[in-house]
């Protein structure tokens, strides 16, 4: 049998989540918000108490409690219409595909003598993974860009030299990790 390439599974079945994708695309950036408030709160948190501590002033400690709570909520109402949104782009993506498969099965008639068993496990199993294997491909790349993109800019705007350094070292790490991946594999 001949190996397809992961690109065009994932082309094949991007194809039909372009109706979707909209709704995939903000959904996935929604859900993946929350990968930079967690640093956002906590680095706020951990400033206010530090500051407060060091300053024995109260009023600074109550002052990063109640931003760590505004962005918390932020956080939650970020995330709650993020997941909705990625589910619901990854089950319409589904039901497309599982229709298609479908009208195959459907246009292929008995004449092939496959099980029926097989058609749904396909249908159920198969269109499932297909397309959450997509959707969770662009969550992940998503994941890792967008604290690697805003904690960039925030660490540029704080320190520029500091973010310089920051960079060079990311750069040197990811290409370690690229020239390692390979051979560890």
């Amino acid at each position: 049998m001949k190996q397809i390439s992961r690109l065009r599974i994932f082309g094949f079945v991007y194809g039909f989540a372009r109706p979707h994708l909209p709704l995939l695309v903000i959904g996935t950036l929604l859900y993946t918000s929350q990968a930079v408030f967690f640093s956002l709160m906590n680095a706020v948190l951990m400033g206010g108490i530090t500051g407060a501590m060091l300053n024995l002033d109260f009023t600074a400690l109550w002052m990063a409690g109640l931003q760590a709570v505004g962005l918390f909520a932020l956080f939650i109402a970020l995330l709650w219409p993020g997941i909705l949104m990625y589910v619901a782009g990854e089950l319409k993506t589904k039901r497309r595909l599982q229709t298609k498969m479908l009208r195959a099965f459907m246009a292929s008639g008995t004449e092939d003598r496959v099980h029926s068993g097989e058609r749904l496990s396909a249908m159920n199993t198969d269109a499932g993974l297909a397309v959450s294997l997509c959707a969770d491909a662009l969550a992940s790349v998503l994941f890792c860009l967008i604290p690697i993109v805003v904690l960039s800019i925030t660490v540029f705007a704080m320190e520029w030299r500091l973010g310089v350094y920051a960079f060079f070292a990311g750069l040197f790490f990811l290409l370690g990790q690229g020239l390692l991946a390979e051979p560890m594999a």
